[in-house]
């Protein structure tokens, strides 16, 4: 299946960003399987490969990359119906994007924000 190759080719890199203890595309390589579990409905695994990303990005300051596994992270969340944490994922993402500049970032989590209040009836927002 096409998504599961993505996943053996994902889990690959990883292997080798590890054995390289190169953890700016370790957190890329993370996040980009993350979605990948996420397309074929494994959410725990997407989960916590959206977590090792904004590890990973941490470690490296790299702030786009950590602001992408929160937008990523708040999109699971609204999925699993869980939207407190939504809620904080998102705002929290939304804030950097905004301190950071990030444009297209911005535009992506008002876009999850409006998944959010749309799914918790919170239409006026």
């Amino acid at each position: 299946m096409k998504g599961e190759k993505s996943i053996d080719y994902f889990e690959q890199a990883i292997s080798i960003y590890e054995k390289l203890d190169d953890k700016m595309y370790l957190a890329y390589a993370h996040n980009s399987l993350g979605i990948s579990h996420q397309n074929l409905d494994n959410l725990e695994e997407a989960k916590a490969n959206f977590e090792a990303t904004i590890v990973y990005s941490q470690e490296v300051g790299n702030k786009a990359t950590y602001v992408n596994a929160l937008h990523n992270l708040g999109a699971l969340d609204i999925i699993n119906q869980n939207y407190t944490l939504a809620k904080v994922n998102l705002v929290k993402g939304l804030e950097m994007a905004e301190a950071e500049n990030l444009q297209l970032s911005k535009v992506n989590f008002y876009h999850e924000l409006s998944k959010l209040y749309s799914s918790t009836n919170a239409y006026s927002k």
